[in-house]
C-alpha cells in the first residue's frame, strides 16, 4: 500500500504542474494586437469607404485622364473656321483694274470709270442691261452712287452678290471669287445716279477704298453737326482723336442733309474717312437754307424745328457725351444757332417718353450724362488740338488731321479756311452745358467723371 501511495505521488505532482503550465501560457503575438480594437465603431465606419466608392473613383479618374485627349481633336476646328471667316487682307496691294473695266449698257453705249470726278454721273434704269467685263479677274470693286442706293445685285456666272441694302453711297463690295463678267441688276429702284465704279485684284486696296460699317448701335460720343464740314472746322480734333487715337465709339449725325447737293455728301464722306470714321454717319432730311442768327433759324425751321431729329439721335445712340454747335452760331449762321439752341431742349426731351412718343416706342428715352457746346461761356473747357498728338496718325496733331478732313470739302474752301474760321471762334473752347456726373475739374477731357466701364468702346 505504501508502494502505492509511493508511485502516485510524483504522478499527482507532474498532473500540477503540467496543469499550473498551462493555465500561466501567454497568447500569440497575432491574434493580441487589432488595430481597429482601438478605435470606436462609429469612427472606424467613417473612415472607410463605402463599397461603392471604388468602382465610382476608378472611372472619374478615367475621364479626367481622358478628357485632354479629345479636346485637340474637336476644338481647333471652331477656331480655324473663325479665323478663316475673319482672315486679314493680304499683305500685299492689288492692282488697280479700274482702266480695264469696261460697261455696256443695253448692248450699246459704253462708259468709262475712274475720273474721280463725282459731279458727273451715269443715269441708269432697271429697264437696262448693264453688263461690266474686265480681262483680268476682279476680286473686289468700289461704287460710287451719286444718290441713297436701293438694294442691288451683281450677278455672275455661278454667283451673285446682293448689295446696297445698307444705302451707302460709297461701297465697297469683296467678292467671293475672282470674276471677270458681271451685270448689275436693280432692283430697289427704278433710277438711279452712278458716279464711278473702281475694280481690283486680289490684294489690299487703296486706302482711298471707303469701307463703311454701319452707324453705331449705341456711342460713347454723339457730334451733332449742322452742315457738312462744321465737324472739322468748329470741333477740330474731336473726331481722329476720340474716334481713332482713344477708339471710341464716336457717331456723327447732321442736322442738315444736303440732299439737293449731292456733292456735299460725297465730301463728307471722304472728309470723315480721313480723319478715322469708318461707321457711316447720318443724314437728317432738311435743306439747307441760308438764314441768320436764331430769329432766322426758329422762322425757317420752327422754334423746335431740329428737336425732333436730335431726340431720335440721343435716344438711338445713347452717348454719354453730346456736342454740338454754339448756341450764336459761331459767326451767326441761324442754322447753328438752331442746332445749339435746340440741343438745350433735346437732352430733357430726350428722357421723357411723352415727348416724340414715336421714337421713345423705338428706341426707349436715354438721360445723356453730359452736353457740351461750342463757345458755351460756363464750365468751359480747352482741347488742345495742337498739342495733341496721334500715335494712329503718324504723330500728327489732332489739328492737322482735322484739316486734312477739311481739305476733302473741295466744294467749300476758299484760302485758309481753317486758321480763318479758328481766329475768331476757338474750335478748343467748349462748354458744359448739363452734367449728370459733376462739373469737370481738369477740363481737357470730354470723357472727364464718366467712368471707363460704362463706355462701350
Amino acid at each position: 500500500m505504501n508502494n502505492i501511495k509511493q508511485l502516485l505521488i510524483p504522478v499527482l505532482l507532474l498532473l500540477l504542474l503540467t496543469a499550473l503550465s498551462a493555465c500561466g501560457e501567454k497568447p500569440p503575438v497575432e491574434e493580441t494586437s487589432p488595430p481597429v480594437s482601438i478605435s470606436s465603431p462609429s469612427a472606424s465606419l467613417e473612415a472607410a469607404p463605402a463599397p461603392s466608392a471604388v468602382p465610382e473613383i476608378i472611372p472619374e479618374k478615367e475621364e479626367t485622364s481622358l478628357k485632354p485627349e479629345p479636346e485637340p481633336e474637336t476644338d481647333p476646328v471652331p477656331e480655324e473656321e473663325e479665323l478663316s471667316a475673319e482672315s486679314p487682307e493680304p499683305d500685299y496691294p492689288a492692282e488697280d483694274l479700274t482702266a480695264a473695266l469696261s460697261c455696256t449698257v443695253g448692248g450699246g453705249s459704253r462708259w468709262a470709270f475712274g475720273d474721280r470726278d463725282w459731279e458727273t454721273y451715269n443715269y441708269i434704269s432697271s429697264y437696262e442691261e448693264i453688263l461690266f467685263h474686265c480681262d483680268t479677274p476682279v476680286k473686289s470693286l468700289y461704287f460710287i452712287w451719286d444718290c441713297t442706293p436701293g438694294e442691288y445685285t451683281l450677278e455672275y456666272e455661278g454667283g451673285s452678290v446682293l448689295c446696297g441694302e445698307k444705302g451707302f453711297w460709297h461701297e465697297y463690295i469683296s467678292l467671293p471669287e475672282e470674276i471677270t463678267d458681271f451685270r448689275l441688276c436693280l432692283s430697289g429702284t427704278e433710277y438711279i445716279r452712278l458716279c464711278d465704279v473702281y475694280a481690283y485684284s486680289e490684294g489690299a486696296v487703296p486706302d482711298y477704298v471707303q469701307k463703311w460699317k454701319e452707324p453705331w448701335e449705341e456711342a460713347d460720343l454723339l457730334l451733332i453737326s449742322t452742315h457738312c464740314d462744321d465737324e472739322h472746322i468748329f470741333f477740330g480734333g474731336t473726331l481722329p482723336y476720340y474716334g481713332r487715337e482713344r477708339g471710341y465709339r464716336v457717331q456723327v449725325a447732321y442736322q442738315i442733309g444736303h440732299i439737293t447737293n449731292a456733292l456735299r455728301t460725297h465730301e463728307a464722306l471722304n472728309g470723315l474717312w480721313t480723319v478715322g470714321i469708318d461707321h457711316y454717319p447720318v443724314f437728317s432730311t432738311l435743306k439747307d437754307i441760308p438764314v441768320e442768327y436764331l430769329s432766322g433759324g426758329r422762322y425757317a425751321y420752327g422754334e423746335e424745328g431740329f428737336c425732333e431729329y436730335q431726340v431720335e439721335q440721343l435716344r438711338r445712340f445713347k452717348p454719354s457725351v453730346v456736342l454740338a454747335q454754339d448756341i450764336k452760331g459761331e459767326y451767326g449762321h441761324g442754322a447753328h444757332c438752331l442746332t445749339g439752341d435746340n440741343l438745350c431742349r433735346s437732352v430733357y426731351y430726350a428722357a421723357d417718353e411723352s415727348i416724340f412718343p414715336e421714337s421713345a416706342e423705338k428706341y426707349g428715352t436715354w438721360d445723356t450724362p453730359k452736353t457740351y457746346l461750342h463757345l458755351y461761356p460756363e464750365n468751359r473747357i480747352f482741347m488742345d488740338w495742337k498739342s495733341i498728338y496721334l500715335e494712329s496718325f503718324g504723330g500728327l496733331s489732332a489739328e492737322a488731321v482735322a484739316i486734312k478732313g477739311l481739305d476733302c470739302h473741295v466744294s467749300e474752301q476758299f484760302g485758309d479756311m481753317y486758321n480763318y474760321y479758328n481766329r475768331y471762334w476757338d474750335s478748343r473752347i467748349f462748354g458744359l452745358y448739363r452734367s449728370l456726373v459733376g462739373e469737370d475739374v481738369n477740363k481737357n477731357d470730354f470723357f472727364e467723371n464718366i467712368p471707363e466701364e460704362s463706355l462701350k468702346k
